[in-house]
């Protein structure tokens, strides 16, 4: 049986960003360091992180967390999108 993690690395977000977002492909790509175990996290740029999921059964946590995002907007009418995107330090 073969291991569920993935490998990913600082290689893996440079090729996703060259082929998905073109724009960013000039930016420096690091990892956090203390990324978690659901997901791998990369700061890319300044002010921006790449974050993924470690294994086939979190690829789906977005969902849930940009859910909780939005719920936290309805009840406190700050944005979901300042809660989810803020780069980490």
């Amino acid at each position: 049986m073969s291991d569920p993690k993935l490998t990913i690395d600082t290689d893996l977000v440079r090729r996703l960003m060259i082929t998905q977002f073109p724009q960013w492909r000039h930016l420096p790509v690091s990892p956090v360091a203390s990324g978690g175990w659901d997901n791998r996290t990369f700061h890319l740029g300044d002010e921006m992180t790449v974050r993924l999921p470690s294994a086939a059964p979190y690829a789906l946590q977005w969902y849930f967390d940009y859910a909780s995002a939005v719920q936290c907007e309805y009840r406190s009418r700050v944005s979901a999108q300042s809660l989810i995107s803020p780069r980490i330090r």
